[in-house]
């Protein structure tokens, strides 16, 4: 499995997918992007992630296919859920679906980078 530190962010929102990217990298991590889910599945076939950030609610490809599809080939991988569109009902499927962590648009760098630090166990 790869470092915990590489991640993967699918979200069709460009100021979401450039926010986490400047937060995470200035972390130290490395960061791939993704605008929607079939372009996420696609790095995820060439990549291994620690950790992979998805909304659910995208064009084309959800994030629930995303997850779907990413637990069977990547079980080991850690799944955080964003989302402007968040219910509880939304949130346990989520969680029933495989994903760590549910995440609610908008979050702070702040928020983001202990959501990190929670799925992958740093301190």
């Amino acid at each position: 499995m790869r470092a915990s530190r590489d991640i993967l962010v699918i979200d069709d929102e460009p100021i979401v997918r450039v926010c986490c990217e400047r937060s995470l990298s200035l972390e130290g991590y490395s960061i791939d992007l993704a605008q929607d889910g079939l372009e996420g599945l696609r790095k995820l076939e060439d990549n291994q992630y620690g950790v992979v950030l998805v909304d659910i609610k995208m064009p084309t490809l959800g994030g629930e296919e995303v997850i779907k599809t990413l637990k069977r080939i990547a079980p080991e991988t850690r799944v955080i859920v964003i989302t402007g569109y968040a219910t509880e009902e939304m949130r346990e499927k989520a969680l029933a679906m495989g994903a760590d962590l549910y995440l609610e648009k908008p979050f702070s760098p702040k928020q983001l980078l202990g959501a990190i630090k929670n799925v992958t166990g740093e301190a």
